[in-house]
């Protein structure tokens, strides 16, 4: 397992050797004397552990450690104090720039031991964005699927509709067609089918089932194409026997033109 990444800041070298013998076996460690090189290096590198000395020249620790929390919100920042900067320390930590701070002289375990599980923390926090960054991504997906499947759906709607409208333009012609065939004006071969269909819908067909009843009815007399006008204008009795008989199987005329239709 890797080693989480610790910048430890002090002007005293003999202090940061005694942090290095204590957390080297934990911690990757990155040792500066200057908060000016410790920041430039962290501007490249903003690991997750920052501890600093409070009491330096040309920069205190607090300000260093709120310059931190700008390159890097979510890094875990710690103080070393002695006591009569504890005033000055208080004030960072209520202005939220550090997570807490440790009296000198520090306890090696209870150093050691906050230090660890601020790095746990730190990799569960990033572990959590990592996770919540995914349900994001995969949200996101699922709601650009979702729409676009609402656009194929209504596109499928939009070209049943027009499917459907095509239909009975088609099915309206050919029963004009059949009317101007046979004669018969009124709209005759209209209020059969209209008729039918409410028969059947009062009889409880479903209205996919009577709509096909209602067309069946503008249709029925489709066989007739089939018979010669000047026969179906002709009195019966003025037929001859062959004529007589292609007008008597009209209907089987019918079935025979609407079941060469049926896939429609």
């Amino acid at each position: 397992m890797n080693k989480v990444s610790l910048l430890i800041l002090d002007d005293e070298s003999e202090v940061l050797n005694a942090l290095k013998r204590v957390l080297r076996k934990e911690f990757e460690l990155f040792l500066f004397l200057e908060p000016l090189e410790a920041l430039e290096f962290y501007r490249k590198n903003p690991v997750p552990l920052v501890l600093s000395d409070m009491r330096m020249p040309v920069m205190d620790g607090a300000t260093f450690l709120t310059h931190v929390a700008e390159i890097n919100p979510r890094s875990k920042r710690f103080l070393l104090t002695g006591h009569c900067d504890l005033d000055r320390t208080i004030e960072a930590v209520n202005q939220g720039h550090i997570s807490r701070y440790f009296a000198k002289p520090w306890d090696n375990e209870q150093l050691l031991s906050e230090l660890t599980s601020a790095s746990n923390q730190y990799h569960n926090e990033i572990k959590s964005l990592k996770i919540f960054k995914i349900n994001h991504q995969q949200n996101s997906q699922l709601s650009r699927e979702k729409a676009s499947m609402e656009t194929q759906q209504i596109k499928q709607q939009q070209h049943l509709k027009k499917l459907k409208k095509n239909f009975n333009v088609f099915i309206e012609l050919y029963a004009d067609s059949i009317a101007l065939h046979t004669q018969e004006g009124s709209r005759h071969n209209y209020r059969i089918g209209a008729q039918a269909r409410y028969i059947a819908l009062q009889l409880g067909c479903d209205p996919l089932t009577a709509y096909q009843i209602y067309v069946a009815g503008l249709l029925y007399e489709t066989g007739k194409l089939a018979v010669a006008q000047m026969i179906i204008e002709q009195p019966y009795d003025q037929l001859l026997p062959q004529q007589q008989h292609s007008f008597d199987h009209f209907n089987q005329h019918s079935v025979t033109m609407l079941s060469t239709g049926s896939p429609l």
